[in-house]
Formats: structure tokens, sequence, C-alpha cells
């Protein structure tokens, strides 16, 4: 049993939990072995509690409401040979008959997963630009907040996903992967990973995964070489195949045309023979995505023929033009309109007496050099010539091409007013102004940032031209809001300039429309709600015109108007489409805007525990079943005061109706018992509802943890037996509360213990928690008369000698007299009897007063037996009883030990125990040993058994045997008990350790 110092101490933390609570740290001296369990299901859990510390009443295990004997010993070891997911486990110490504590098992029950499975999310093909998402299904696993699922494309990471769920059982998980699809994502293989992450110190079980899921992506078609545009020059009359393949998901179809005309289906070639005039050629590649097309810009090349002049007319003869020995520097020129140009004219021939410039459009001029410092002519053709010795010319001109960026380039609709509409062909016109030469005029039409139509030029005109481009176009749904743009760039070849001039048009934004009217425009209804809208058109050309919707369409009906209307709106993503039929057969649609609205089942504030002062902290506001998620907005309050707006942990996810919002706070003292609440607010438009619908969570009520703050701690004074420590005004706010710890001389007291003897001085209150600690000293002064300090009980062997320590204490020294059952002796014993056991009283006396205390006194011997030994002859079949008795102080351990049989049984009684033998057999006979022991000493018997008309056949020297055996055995009993009692009553050391222990046999003392 604990001292009653620490016992008093005790009980007063235990005052502030639960009887049975966690033992408090400075008492705490449970271990467990292991001190955790973290194992698959269904394998035994075996655990070992010790209490390092013999003073307790018993120790047990408590697994749910089921509660195991205590022990009386140091340790207790539980055996679980299929514990259940759920499993609670204390080993808990008796400290006291009414005083307990406990310290939790940490159970960790895991399960590996059944299956891991991929699927898309739509069940639909994904397309490129388009969202898509895969999940992966975890099967039966446990415990889900101890999962990782992993995402793999191909071999590398992409996406990690960990779970909150604490539910202990086996749950199914699943774990979303979003994907931006591109034609790089075809033929990739996605993994699904699962794993269970046990921390350091727990097992490592295999990870899971799924097969391998390989995406096959729908993309649109590209051309493999030369995306848009083929400028191909080619000698009149030859052979030319042009190629138009492209890569697409579904594979692309093909059509070749030329003005209009279809030439060819089918195929990624057209083989053209005997090419004999410049034009253009259009190659489209289709599939159920887009179509593309691609112009090959053909240019015939004209072989250039020479006719020699006869050399006199009479005889005409072959005339072989001569070389010019002149060199051109550079011999090729682009320069812009108005910017200054030069060419050097140059000879190292001798037969050169003379070289010059001359130019039709200037004079003649005698210099090498020709420059011109602002070229402002469109035809300029220089020409350097030289003189021969024999009196002959020739001339060189280089080749010189001005050109000109244009004035303006702009896009417009060509013929038509107003938006485009929707599946009616329309024209774009993009007008050049003023540019040159038209022939290095490439016009580039772009829809957003791709290319979508290239044209070239045949003008051959070198002065400044007006050109247009039309684009012609089927408008969609998607067309509106596009941007078209016309970029006009000159390619001047590889001496003109780079990048190649360029200018680019405004955009022209597409309006794409269908010409119906949609009242209202937009709709905003609650889920459940009825829902209507009118669709109409002004055009006379209408055929019909109907609804389009899973809910209330309706058919093709005649115009102008048409009404669509359901009574209970239960459908989330209902997009009804208004379509109208042209007399031309020509169709088109509008959607009308539709939200569909659900305000939150609940909203709830989640906590991971106390906060704790001047730390940040994360309280999680969980808003379930919402719709649109989007459209939600967290507003936190503390007690009426608002805080702020929404933080999301996460992405909206539109898919997701669950989402949560984050509130990041360093709490102050003054915040413990605030109340937080979160506020979910749809805000959902102009047609949305006023005022908007919101759901406010339950209060959360704040728990803040700071550390001890002590007030002011004067100096006190108290008298012996009546003054306590916990009188002293000193006590520190604090949260958890906390207990003041007094301190003398650095050694914890128990502040409700009067103080006793010299126990003046100063004091140092201390008081901890988990979040710091603080102390304060306290000077004290204690006054007291006479006193004891003195066990209850004290023990002492027959015979042997006693000093005792029951010495009173006080100043003066008292005088004291002993007395028992009573009456005043003359002295105390100095040599005790057993007939000395019993009650005595001390009583002590000085000047400030009397004290006195009384004590037992307990006079011990070892074991007797009233019996010797002795033999028995038995006959077969009969009853035979035999019994044992023992007296001594303490009550001695009495025990038969004796040959193994299944007829014969113990009865135990107070100091005695008795064996009985029912119908005895030859397999009876044998020694039976009676032994008895207490913690003076031990001592044996026996009782030999003989089957009638058989001689014992048990040889003395293993009778004697048995009996060292025996005496052994109780020995090491003898000590065990010894050893309890030590650390049940650690004040008794009052018996020498120099008394011999007291043996016996055959029942008489030695």
């Amino acid at each position: 049993m604990l001292s009653v110092r620490m016992l008093g101490l005790l009980r007063l933390m235990l005052l502030f939990s639960d009887s049975g609570s966690e033992c408090p740290p400075a008492f705490n001296r449970l271990t467990l072995d292991p001190p955790f369990i973290i194992q698959e299901y269904d394998e035994p859990i075996l655990v070992n509690c010790t209490y390092i510390s013999a003073e307790h009443d018993g120790i047990y295990w408590k697994v749910g409401n089921l509660t195991y004997d205590e022990e009386y010993r140091s340790y207790r070891v539980l055996s679980l040979p299929k514990p259940e997911w759920n499993t609670e486990a204390q080993c808990r110490i008796m400290l006291s008959e009414t005083d307990e504590c406990s310290k939790d098992l940490d159970i960790t029950l895991y399960k590996k997963p059944d299956h891991v499975i991929v699927y898309p999310v739509s069940g639909n093909d994904p397309v490129e630009g388009e969202q898509y998402e895969l999940q992966c299904d975890i099967v039966n696993v446990a415990p889900v907040q101890n999962l990782t699922v992993t995402w793999y494309r191909n071999d590398q990471i992409i996406k990690r996903d960990y779970f909150t769920n604490t539910t202990k059982t086996p749950e199914s998980e699943s774990s979303i992967l979003p994907l931006n699809i591109s034609r790089e994502d075809d033929g990739a293989e996605f993994t699904c990973v699962a794993q269970l992450n046990l921390g350091p110190d727990g097992p490592q079980p295999p990870v899971m995964s799924n097969d391998n899921y390989t995406l096959s992506v729908h993309y649109p078609p590209e051309f493999k070489i030369n995306n848009v545009t083929d400028i191909i020059s080619v000698n009149k009359n030859s052979d030319i195949l042009l190629n138009c393949e492209a890569e697409g998901n579904p594979k692309p179809q093909y059509k070749w045309t030329k003005n209009d005309v279809t030439l060819s289906n089918d195929t990624e070639y057209l083989n053209l023979i005997q090419v004999n005039e410049s034009t253009s050629y259009f190659c489209t590649a289709t599939n159920n995505l887009r179509s593309i097309e691609k112009q090959f810009y053909i240019i015939v090349v004209a072989e250039t023929k020479t006719t020699p002049a006869p050399d006199v007319m009479t005889n005409p003869q072959a005339f072989v033009p001569k070389d010019c020995p002149l060199t051109i520097t550079p011999p090729e020129i682009v320069v812009r309109y108005g910017d200054p140009v030069s060419v050097n004219c140059s000879t190292t021939s001798p037969d050169v007496i003379g070289i010059g410039w001359e130019d039709v459009e200037t004079e003649n001029v005698s210099d090498v050099t020709w420059t011109v410092d602002k070229l402002e002519y469109w035809n300029m053709n220089p020409a350097c010539f030289a003189t021969l010795k024999d009196n002959s010319q020739c001339e060189t001109i280089p080749n010189i091409t001005v050109y000109k960026t244009p004035d303006i380039v702009s896009v417009s609709t060509l013929n038509i007013s107003g938006p485009m509409v929707q599946g009616r062909e329309f024209q774009l016109i993009c007008n050049i102004i003023n540019v040159a030469p038209v022939n290095s005029l490439k016009v580039k039409w772009y829809r957003n940032n791709e290319t979508v139509h290239t044209e070239m030029f045949i003008d051959t005109s070198v002065t400044p031209k007006n050109v247009s481009s039309i684009l012609k176009m089927t408008p969609g749904k998607d067309d509106n809001g596009a941007h078209f743009t016309c970029v006009a760039e000159l390619h001047l070849g590889g001496n003109g300039p780079q990048p190649v001039p360029s200018e680019v048009s405004e955009p022209y934004i597409a309006v794409v429309d269908c010409p119906v009217t949609i009242t209202p425009a937009e709709i905003v209804v609650r889920y459940g709600d009825p829902a209507s809208a009118n669709c109409s058109t002004s055009v006379s050309d209408a055929a019909g015109m109907g609804w389009e919707a899973t809910f209330g369409g309706v058919g093709l009906t005649t115009a102008p108007t048409v009404h669509w209307a359901v009574k209970k709106l239960e459908v989330w993503d209902l997009q009804p489409l208004c379509f109208i039929t042209l007399k031309n057969n020509d169709q088109c649609d509008k959607t009308l805007n539709i939200t569909v609205y659900k305000t939150p089942d609940k909203v709830s504030i989640l906590d991971n525990g106390p906060m704790v002062e001047g730390k940040e902290y994360h309280l999680k506001c969980d808003i379930s079943d919402v719709v649109p998620a989007d459209k939600v907005k967290v507003k936190w309050y503390r007690n009426d005061e608002y805080v702020q707006d929404m933080v999301s942990d996460t992405h909206v996810d539109p898919h997701n109706n669950n989402i949560s919002a984050i509130l990041t706070i360093i709490p102050k003292k003054d915040d413990n018992g605030a109340n937080f609440t979160c506020v979910a607010e749809l805000h959902l438009g102009e047609n949305g509802p006023q005022p908007v619908p919101a759901a406010t969570s339950e209060p959360y009520i704040a728990v803040v943890h700071y550390k001890p703050l002590f007030s002011s701690c004067p100096p006190y004074a108290g008298k012996e037996y009546e003054f306590i420590m916990n009188m002293v005004p000193c006590q520190a706010d604090a949260n958890p509360p906390t207990v003041v710890q007094w301190y003398y001389h650095e050694t914890p007291i128990n502040p409700f213990v009067p103080l006793t003897r010299n126990q003046s001085g100063k004091y140092r209150a201390e008081a901890e928690n988990h979040v710091g600690k603080s102390s304060t000293s306290v000077d004290v002064t204690v006054e007291y008369g006479p006193s004891f300090s003195c066990n209850d009980r004290y023990e002492v062997e027959e015979n042997g000698n006693f000093y005792s320590k029951c010495q009173p204490e006080g100043i003066p020294e008292p005088d004291t007299v002993w007395f028992k059952d009573g009456k005043q002796m003359m002295e105390s014993p100095q040599i005790w009897r057993r007939q000395d056991s019993g009650e005595y009283s001390i009583v002590a006396t000085n000047k400030y007063g009397k004290d006195s205390h009384t004590l037992y006194l307990d006079v011990l011997y070892a074991p007797e037996f009233q019996e010797r030994n002795y033999s028995r002859e038995m006959i077969s079949g009969e009853n035979i009883t035999l019994n044992c008795f023992a007296e001594g102080n303490p009550s001695p351990l009495v025990q038969w030990y004796h040959p193994p049989a299944v007829n014969v049984h113990t009865t135990r009684g107070q100091q005695s125990i008795s064996i009985s033998v029912t119908g005895a057999t030859s397999t009876n006979a044998g020694v039976y040993i009676c032994g008895a022991t207490n913690k003076v000493g031990s001592m044996s018997r026996n009782v030999t058994l003989i089957m009638k008309g058989e001689t014992s056949t048990i040889p003395q020297n293993l009778i004697l045997v048995l009996l060292i055996l025996v005496i052994v055995l109780l020995f090491v009993i003898l000590i065990a008990v010894l050893l309890r009692r030590k650390r049940k009553h650690g004040e008794y050391n009052m018996v020498p350790n120099s008394l011999p222990l007291s043996t016996r046999s055959n029942g008489v003392r030695v």
C-alpha cells in the first residue's frame, strides 16, 4: 500500500479527474510491453503490464466492459486470441481500496484492401482538351486514416490522396484523379497504388494496385507536314504528288478540291500529271471532332529560251553571247520603299577598258557604285555596263525587290449585318490595303490562337495593291465569343528581312446566335420546385420549334412560341434546348441556363483537440451535400463578431457536394469559452433568391489551454497540526486546471497535510500543465508542541530484540511513559515472547502540551504441526482422508504435495488442508507431503500410503530427495511472501536482517 503522504497527494491529484482515470504523470509507474499494438486483424494480442513499485493493492486488465480479476503481483498479462476491431484495453492499478488509476493500451488493427479498381467516372471516351476523371476504389481496408493512395502516369507520381475517416472497422474509399486530356495521354498507363502507412514502429503491409488502366484519347486531326500551307514551284508539264497526311483519333477522312470542285476522297495523296498552270488545291482532313484544311499553292515556272540573232542578214550564222565579266555586290536586294540603297559593280577582266551605270529612270553615272538615298521607284532596273577592247559592250542588272507593308489590315463581315446564325454559312473578309509586292503576300486566318486558313496571291504586279481574303465558315455554338484575326505577312525570300514583315488586324469577336428568345434567360430553382420558360422567335421562315429536354421536352411545334415546364425539378444537370427548324431545313438551338440549388444538409465545425495559447490552430467547417458547391461562401464568426470569409482547404470540385473551409487563428487566453460559428451562404447571382439561402453550424465552444499564472503570495505563519499549505492564499490560474505543488527543500509535499516539526522555512509553489509551468516562493513559520511520527504497527520475531524508533518529537525533548492494555509499564520488554503481542500506548509531554501514540506490536513465530510423520495401509477401493493443520504467526500457507491421480482432491480450510482419495488404487500409493510456511520459517510432515498386501516400492533415497525439493519449494514461497510483505509494508523494518529462520522437521522444533 502507498504511504499515507504519497496516497494523500495522489488523492488530491485524482480529485481533478474521474475515478479510475489515467495515472498522474508523477505516479504513472505502469509499463506496457509492448507499449502499443499495431498488427493485422485476426492475430492474437499478448501484452504484459508491469507496475515498477510494489506499493499497490492489485493490478488487473479491463477490456471493454469485461474486467479480469486483480492479481497481487507486479505484473499482469493480457491475452486476446482474436480481438475485435473496436477493442479497447486498460491496465488498471489498485492504489488503495478506493483509489485506482490506469494506462490505456493503444491498439491499431489493420486489414489490406480486398481489391483496388480503376475506372472512368463518366464512362465516355476521353477527348483532347476536355476534363476527364478516373476513379480508384479501394475496397474493404482498415484503418482508413492510415491509407495513402498514389496515382502514377506510366512510372511518374502525379497525385497523392490522404483520408481523415477515423473509423476503425474496414471501409471502402475512393480517390478521384482529374485529368486535362491531351493527345500525349493516348496510350498512357495509369496506376492507382493503395498503401497502409502504420508509422515507423509499425509493420509495412504490402502495397496493392490495380491492373494498369490504358487511355485511348480521341483528338482532332493535325497535319504531319507543313501544317496549313504548302508552296510548291514546278516546271511546266511536270508531275507532282501532294501529301496531306494527318494524325487524329479516330483516323481522319480526306477530301481534295480545286475551285470548290471535289477531286478525290479517302486518300492522303493527290497525284497531279503534267501540271501546266499555277493554281491552288485544298485538302480537308476530318474526324468526328474537327475538320482542318490545307492549301497547296502550285507555282509553274516557264523555261527561258534564247533565240540568237544573225551576224549578216545575207549570211545568217549562230550568235553566241559572251559572258559579261562584271560582279554585282549584292546581286539581289530587298529594300523597303523609301529606304536608301547602294550596289557596287566591279571587274577583274583585262579585256574591260571601262565600266559604268545606266538607268532608264536616272541620268548616266560614271561611278562604279550605284547609290540612291531614298528609293521611291517601284520598277527600278539599273544596269552596270562594260566596254571591251573590241569596242563591244555588255551589261548586268541586279535583282531589286521593293516592298511595302500594308497601311491597313482589317476584318469585317461580307454582305451580312448582325450576329452569326448558328448552322448558317457566314463569311468574313480581310482587307489588306496598299501592299507590295502582292505575290510575296501570305494571309493567315486565326480562330483564337489556332490557324484555320492560309491564302497566297498570284498577282505579279510590283506596285502597291489592295487585296482581300475571304474566310468561309459555318458557325457552331462553340464559336460564340471566338476571336478571329487576319495576319498579312510578306515572305521576301532568303535576302528579305527576318522575321518577315507582318501586320495583324484587330480581332473580330464572333457573336453566334440562334434566332430564338428564351424568357427568362436564366432560372435559379431549388431542387424539387417547379420550373418553366418560354421560347419564341421573330423570324418569318421558321418551319417549327420545340424543346429538347430529359424532362418536359416538347416536339416540333408551330412557331412563334413554345412553352417548357416541369412540376418538380429533380435533375441536377438538366439543360433544356430550345430548337428551331427553318424552312431551308437549317436548324439551331439555344440552351436555357438553369441553376439547381440545394442548401446544405449539415454545417458543422470539426476540431483536432483543444487550442493552445499562441500556437496556430485550424478550425474546419464541413458543409455537407450542398449544390452548387462553387457558389458557397463561408463566413466565420467569433461570438457575434464577423471574423473572415471562407478559406477553402482544397479547390472546389464541381462534382463534389461536400466542401470545407478552414479558419486559421492564433488563440489567446481570452478566447477560452468563445463561441465560433460558420455560416454557409449560397450566392446564386441576381436571379437567385434574396436574401441568400444560408445554413449555420452549431456553436463550437473554444477550449484554450494556457500556462499557469500565480497571483501575489505573501509570507504566512501557522500552528502545527492546524496549519496546512493549502491555506496559503497562493493560487494559479491555468487551463487545463492544475494543482499547486508545494516544495520544501525542493521536495514535493502534500498541501493538505498539517505541517509539523522543523518545517519552517522557504516553500516553493509550482504549477504545471502541458502548456508550461510557473513557480513562486513563500516564507512559512510553523509553531508546534510534542508529536509522534510512528507507525501504527510493528512486527518482531519471538525471542528477538526490539529497538523502538517510535520517539516523540518536540522542543524541549518530551518525557515518555509506556502503557499496555491501559496499564502503565515500568519499562518496555527487551526480549519479546508470543504472549507479548498487544496494543501499546506512549505518552509524551512538554511545555507546549501532551501527545500520545498507540501502536500494535505483533510477535511472530514459525509454523508448528501437531502430528508427526506416519505410514498407513489402504485397501483397494477404500476412501481415505488425510488432514494437515499448522499453527503459526502469521498464519502459515499449508500445501499438500502428492503423486498425481484423478481420484485425489484437495479441500482448504483456514490454517488446514485436507486431501481425499476416492476409491484408492495402487497408483495412489506413495509419499504425501504437507508443507507449511510463513515469513518466519517453514516445516513439513509426510504420510506414506501403502496398498495392503504390497510392499512399498518407493526407495528411501527418493523420499529424501522429495523432502529436499519440498523444503526448497517452501523456501522459495517464503522468499516471495517476504518480498511481497516488504513491498506492502515498506515502513516495517524492525526485524534484524541477521535473525535466522526457524525450520522444523517431523513436527518437532529444532
